[in-house]
């Protein structure tokens, strides 16, 4: 660590490019709160971009000046090459662009957590201490070719844990673990728990660079396809060899095991009985989604590493090699013609048109043939009568309001596409509901249909006018419905 490396990587560094910028301690809080509480690997635009909207109108009440921009603007910036702080990518299980943390961004919420740690909370010296000397002496044991010590290791092994057992048998246990040696213990797992989520991004996203190294040469075509196999094939061999690379694909082997699954579930059910971890909830939050999390975090980084071996079977093919030459081609005389009028632009404007009339679906997409339903005849005659007042309950429901579908879905219409999204509270202030409650649970029925957002999550209170006789008004609390238009819905 010099000077000029220093300076070069504060240069750089997308990670140090977001702890100098003005906004950053925004930033990372929404970044936070959006991936890490709780842990959640992507997020769909829609989903951050309403987020983001509802962050800023809770900023702005205090700090009017910050992240004054549109939400679309700001999304689109820190996942600009510039920032490298979100990846945007279009997957083939969701119709939107979905987000994640690049390894960056994983980076300043680590710093941040621990410096945060540091002073608000204690730091567990203990606990780090003795998983340095256990660390330590399984190097040097492990790493030893005196088949002697190793047996002598565990023979020392052996003696402690027998030792133990008298110990607990004869009611003189001296080593159950403090309170705190236990709160500190825990709080150190679910640290490390974090930071290999940040190891499993930086596998992630060397494979990426490989493959879109490949691909670049591919369309460039200025190599041969040997060369740039093999540049591929030693790029892989190299991440697979080294030791990020070993430790990742020995941790792969372990959590697919059913018998590790099924070990790390009763250790979690055990741990939410401790009665010295029950003011940490957050913890236990994370931990509770330690496997699934990981599991999903694991397939992402085979699916990366699944698309580079298809670019390399595509490498391979002398089909795919001439399109590549031809894209090249075109690529090129598309660079010549615009050189040539770099002088003296066109004045039209550029626009590209594309016939998307024709769809094409995959046979692989339709659904296996399933038998209609059948409904079972139920003899009724038997049947005796009802105590209950029947009639009050047909006249009651004859007096419900009929839902106007067709006059709600047209105020639905008309507000988003002149605002392109809006929630039903301020929908319900344009269009006072006139049917009281049916009516609102009709707006809640179409949002269930479309493209549109309800988070359960964030309840909201919704005055309906003239629906109790006694005071004129009902409140009622809804989860969040947010009406989006279709085009934002898409982008």
């Amino acid at each position: 660590m010099d000077a000029e490396s220093l300076q070069m990587h504060f240069d750089s560094s997308p990670a140090i490019r977001l702890l100098r910028a003005a906004s950053a301690p925004w930033v990372a809080a929404f970044l936070h709160a959006q991936f890490k509480r709780p842990v959640a690997v992507t997020r769909t635009h829609t989903e951050l971009l309403v987020a983001l909207r509802s962050f800023q109108e809770s900023v702005h009440t205090s700090c009017p000046h910050v992240l004054t921009d549109r939400a679309e603007h700001y999304l689109n910036e820190w996942s600009s090459p510039d920032r490298c702080w979100l990846r945007r990518a279009l997957e083939t299980d969701c119709e939107e662009a979905v987000y994640q943390l690049t390894s960056a961004s994983e980076e300043v919420l680590r710093f941040l957590e621990q410096s945060q740690q540091r002073e608000l909370g204690f730091i567990g010296t203990e606990s780090r201490l003795r998983l340095i000397v256990d660390s330590l002496r399984q190097v040097v044991v492990g790493g030893s070719d005196d088949s002697d010590m190793r047996v002598s290791d565990l023979k020392l092994q052996k003696a402690a844990i027998e030792q133990q057992i008298r110990a607990i048998e004869q009611g003189e246990d001296a080593s159950r673990f403090s309170d705190t040696r236990i709160r500190e213990q825990f709080g150190m797992s679910v640290s490390l728990l974090s930071e290999l989520q940040r190891d499993f991004r930086a596998v992630e996203e060397r494979f990426r660079q490989i493959t879109a190294t490949v691909q670049q040469q591919l369309m460039a075509a200025g190599e041969s396809r040997g060369g740039i196999l093999e540049q591929a094939l030693d790029a892989e061999d190299s991440l697979r060899e080294d030791d990020q690379g070993v430790s990742f694909y020995e941790f792969f082997r372990l959590i697919q095991s059913a018998d590790r699954q099924s070990q790390l579930r009763e250790l979690i059910r055990s741990l939410e009985q401790l009665e010295q971890l029950a003011d940490q909830q957050d913890g236990l939050q994370t931990v509770r989604q330690m496997l699934p999390v990981l599991l999903t975090e694991a397939a992402r980084v085979t699916e990366t590493e699944r698309r580079l071996s298809a670019t390399i079977r595509r490498l391979l093919d002398p089909g795919n090699q001439k399109q590549g030459q031809r894209i090249s081609q075109v690529l090129q005389e598309i660079k010549t013609l615009a050189a040539g009028q770099a002088q003296n632009p066109p004045t039209d404007r550029v626009s590209l048109s594309v016939d998307d009339s024709v769809r094409v679906y995959s046979p692989v997409g339709r659904r296996f043939w399933s038998p209609p339903m059948t409904f079972e005849t139920i003899d009724l005659t038997s049947a005796g009568t009802d105590s209950l007042p029947g009639g009050e309950g047909l006249a009651e429901f004859s007096r419900l309001s009929r839902i106007d579908f067709r006059r709600i879905r047209s105020n639905v219409e008309e507000a988003v596409s002149e605002r392109g999204m809006i929630t039903l509270d301020e929908l319900l202030e344009l269009h006072p509901p006139t049917t009281g409650v049916m009516e609102v649970l009709g707006y809640m029925q179409l949002a269930s249909e479309g493209p549109h957002l309800i988070d359960g999550g964030l309840p909201e209170d919704v005055v309906i006018p003239g629906a109790m006789e006694q005071t004129g008004m009902l409140v009622v609390r809804i989860p969040r419905v947010v009406f989006v238009s279709e085009e934002m819905a898409i982008s």
